[in-house]
């Protein structure tokens, strides 16, 4: 079995073994998320600047705006997000390059058709604007003399205006009737006539003609295959997006299966230390207590005391020991055995016990201890001056009382009381050894003042054994 050290090392190990995994899928996540976004709003911002294009070209040939600027800042945002856009999706991935090139190219034949609109619509706006100047001459020169041509040339001015807003073959088939019809009766005036006549008809049929040319390239324009390339290229990436999910996803899976080894181990290191934790607090309470009573035994009664001891010494408080010896025990053990003596040493030490506890306090504690046969010491911590001989005094007292008290059957007939020995540290003593000696000698002079008494330690008592 491994030692704790090596398991607490080796689930360290397992555990900074999993952070790269996870980095590793974390920063996929990541990537896949920021991604994702980046492309659709790179892919959105296209699609809104393409379809401006549209609007702004449109609202230009209707003379609704008056001049390109807005299509001019629409194309410059258009060139500025096609540049990030060949940056970012031009990748190593064959299907999605033959997309994104396609995409590019669209744009720039886009960008090419918009600046040939913007010069056949000047030349078309040049024109329309000269057809009615030409109305007004012919108007003043026919003096209304011949209505038939007023209403063609007014025909013909009407329908050129429409052409801009409709896109209606009657109206170029009216238009060219309406021509024809000028054209029939040009030869019955005067030069003058003929010749502003002559030069109406020209710029009609060149602004039919610049006009037929910007309708079929508007039409292009719109036409545009920009936008199913965009989906076919939006197509690719999202399954390009599925895939790296899917690599995700097997990392993921990767995580959970080491996090549930991880987690295994986490819960094997758990239960055995739990146990070597359980065992070792066993093994401790088995060094430090007396097996047959229960109480401290000598062993952790003399780590109690030595502790108590130090603190006397920095707190400037006092400390005790009330030492007992049974009186009467040994007939009992003689006569009933020594299954019976273990039991009356039990009740004595639940007796002591009791009194332990029924008498200290959270700021003086008292430790019980056995210290071997029918030896039991009674050890009283963080004791004030004013209290010591008073606490010392009741406690020896009730120590004997209790002891002397008439024993359960069949152990009442053999009487049975305590001898006690109290002596005071630091006053008696700054060692342990000093401080044993000073109780025991006062529980002999106990025994020999007749028993069933407590003697506190007196410095001028006789040394006898």
């Amino acid at each position: 079995m491994m030692t704790q050290a090596r398991q607490v090392r080796s689930l360290i190990i397992a555990s900074i073994l999993a952070l790269p995994l996870l980095f590793i899928y974390l920063k996929s996540e990541m990537n896949n998320i920021l991604i994702s976004k980046e492309f659709d709003n790179l892919l959105l911002d296209v699609r809104q600047i393409n379809s401006e294009l549209s609007e702004h070209m449109l609202r230009s040939r209707s003379k609704l705006d008056q001049h390109y600027d807005y299509l001019a800042n629409a194309q410059l945002r258009f060139t500025d997000t096609m540049i990030l856009f060949k940056n970012s999706l031009l990748s190593s991935d064959s299907k999605i390059n033959v997309h994104a090139e396609a995409v590019y190219h669209l744009y720039e034949i886009r960008m090419q058709q918009l600046e040939q609109f913007k010069s056949l619509n000047a030349l078309t706006r040049n024109s329309l604007r000269y057809l009615p100047k030409l109305e007004e001459q012919l108007r003043l020169l026919l003096l209304n003399n011949n209505v038939v041509l007023l209403k063609a040339v007014e025909q013909i001015v009407i329908n050129s205006l429409k052409l801009r807003l409709f896109d209606d073959s009657d109206l170029m088939i009216t238009t060219n009737k309406s021509i024809n019809l000028i054209e029939k009766h040009i030869a019955s005036l005067s030069d003058l006539e003929q010749s502003i006549l002559n030069a109406f008809v020209n710029h009609a049929r060149h602004f039919q003609k610049i006009s037929n040319k910007e309708r079929k390239l508007v039409n292009a324009i719109l036409s545009n295959q920009l936008s199913i390339e965009l989906s076919s290229l939006e197509k690719s990436l999202n399954e390009q997006h599925h895939k790296e999910i899917i690599k995700t996803n097997q990392i993921k899976q990767y995580l959970i299966i080491y996090t549930v080894f991880l987690l295994l181990l986490i819960i094997l290191f758990t239960v055995n230390r739990f146990h070597l934790i359980n065992r070792a607090l066993f093994h401790k309470m088995l060094s430090e207590k007396d097996q047959l009573t229960n109480l401290n035994n000598r062993r952790s009664f003399i780590s109690h005391l030595k502790n108590a001891m130090k603190n006397a010494n920095q707190s400037d408080q006092f400390g005790a020991l009330i030492f007992i010896d049974l009186d009467g025990f040994k007939t009992i053990n003689d006569k009933l055995g020594h299954n019976a003596g273990d039991e009356v040493l039990k009740i004595i030490s639940q007796r002591l016990q009791d009194h332990a506890d029924s008498t200290q306090t959270p700021e003086s504690p008292i430790c019980v201890a056995r210290l071997g046969g029918d030896e039991f010491v009674l050890l009283f911590e963080r004791l004030e001056r004013e209290e010591v001989s008073s606490r010392l005094v009741s406690s020896a007292e009730k120590v004997v009382i209790s002891c002397a008290r008439e024993l359960p059957e069949p152990y009442g007939s053999f009487p049975l009381s305590a001898s006690v020995g109290i002596s005071i540290f630091p006053d008696h003593g700054t060692d342990i050894e000093t401080v044993l000696n000073c109780a025991d000698k006062a529980m002999y002079q106990s025994k020999r003042q007749g028993k069933n008494r407590f003697t506190l330690y007196q410095p001028t008592l006789h040394n006898e054994p």
